[in-house]
Order: structure tokens, then sequence, then C-alpha cells
């Protein structure tokens, strides 16, 4: 689940103002004016909130059967949250004579969850939403309708879902260090999306469970590897070992079915500004 951290920044990559004024509740203005407040502890916030960190504003719940169907969304309507700080939200008695803001706890699965939750919540919003990532506005006009594949589609182009997990069951660890603090691995395409098919959009053998570091040169075509899997470095990159990056590294384990994706990372990635 998104902690209230996650949540924050995938708000504001689609250009909703999230609050700063307030140091345990945060809230973001939608376009129809309806609240939806974050919850968070500490100083400004610092502290990110794991339990049910996004609170619908009671008026949500006129789209409760809406909300209810999107997969990885869990919000819980019979036990209403309190907190006096939910500036325009409806108010009720609760523990004290005095009526309190209250709104619905939601738990979030992954950002695709979330866009889809401002589906219904604001459609303007989310379709701002799927443009903030990598050209993926266009990649979205030839995905299948089918909601469930169209939804590990999206889910695998914002490092999340069925493509991710793909790579855990498979790698369990960084595909070349072996580190496995899943929290800093990122799913990496070989193959990059735009050029995939949805097939290859979503096969494991396309991808590589990579640390940051790797996965931001491997995607930027400053590492490849070759059919050993051994890695390459380019002359680009000099100050590769900055960044952790050595040339004894190599992948744990190669299949058959990895060479033609790393064929193409070697030949139209590695070493290119652009990726055809």
């Amino acid at each position: 689940m998104l902690d209230s951290h996650q949540i924050r920044r995938a708000l504001e990559r689609v250009g909703l103002q999230v609050e700063r004024d307030r140091p345990r509740i945060k809230g973001l203005e939608t376009a129809d004016g309806v609240r939806v407040y974050l919850k968070t502890a500490g100083k400004d916030g610092s502290v990110a909130m794991s339990d049910a960190p996004l609170v619908l504003n009671p008026a949500l719940k006129a789209k409760s059967t809406q909300i209810n169907e999107i997969e990885g969304i869990s919000v819980d309507w019979l036990k209403p949250y309190h907190n006096s700080n939910m500036a325009g939200y409806a108010k009720r008695l609760h523990t004290g004579k005095e009526e309190i803001t209250y709104g619905f706890e939601t738990s979030i699965a992954s950002e695709a969850a979330l866009h889809a939750l401002l589906a219904v919540i604001d459609p303007a919003a989310y379709q701002s939403g799927l443009t903030a990532y990598d050209e993926i506005d266009e990649q979205l006009k030839d995905l299948p309708s089918d909601s469930t594949t169209r939804k590990a589609l999206i889910d695998a182009r914002l490092d999340q879902g069925k493509f991710r997990k793909s790579l855990i069951d498979y790698w369990s660890s960084c595909a070349v260090t072996g580190a496995n603090n899943l929290a800093m691995l990122r799913a990496s395409h070989a193959k990059p999306w735009k050029v995939s098919t949805n097939e290859e959009r979503l096969d494991v053998y396309n991808g590589l469970l990579l640390t940051a570091n790797l996965d931001a040169a491997f995607d930027a075509g400053l590492i490849t590897f070759e059919e050993s899997g051994a890695i390459r470095i380019s002359r680009q990159f000099a100050d590769a070992a900055a960044f952790g990056i050595r040339s004894d590294m190599r992948l744990r384990r190669l299949e058959p079915a990895h060479a033609r994706y790393l064929e193409h990372h070697r030949e139209r990635v590695f070493e290119s500004k652009t990726c055809p």
C-alpha cells in the first residue's frame, strides 16, 4: 500500500496542490472543490503515514459504488475518521459535546489505483495524471480494452503491479548486486516500453530488477549487459564508480529468453540519447 509521502508525490506530479500549512493534515483541492486529505505526522509532515493515509470527504459517499469497484482502493465507509483540521468537511457528533469534521479513511495499493480514484473524483485531474508520465498518454491509445490487462499495463509503466511482482518473483533481489530491500529496487525494461508490444511490456524476460542507480544508468543507455551477463559501461559514463557501478559487475542469472531484449538494449539504447 502507498504511504502518505508516496501519495503526496503522485498528487504533486499531476499538478494537484498539497497544502503545507497544517502540520498533521494536508489536503488538496480538486476542480469541483471537494477536499481530499492526507494524514501526516511530524513537523511539516516529515513522517509518512502508512495506515489508510487518504481521507475522503463525506460528500464522496454518493460515489461509493463507483469507488468500491476500483481495484486497489479500500475505503472504510462504516467507521468515520474524525479530525478537527479537515476544513470544508461535514461535521458530526463523536466523543465530545460539539460536532467535529469527519471523513472516510482510504488505502491505496498503487499509483494506477490512485489515478482510477481521481477518475471518479475529478476526470480532468486523472487525465493530467496520466500525461505526467513519459508519453503514457500516447501509449494508452493502443492498449487493449480489457480492463484487467489495461490496468496491468498501466501499472507496469508506473513500476507497479503485475510486472514488478513478476520481476520480484523471478529475481527476488537486485539482478546485479543481490541487494534485497525492495523499496530501493526498480523494475526496468530492457526493450523500452514505447517500442514494445503489449505482450513484451509484461514479459518478465524483458525486465531487470535493479537498484535505483543501476536502473537510471540502464534506462539512460549509460550501461548495458553482454550476452554473457557482464556489464558494459559507456564511455560517456566516466564517473560510473562514483555511483557505485563497477566494470566487474554482471547479471546474476540469464536465460535464453532474455537474449533478444538485451540485444535490443545493446544495439538501440546503449550510448544513445534517444531510444528509437
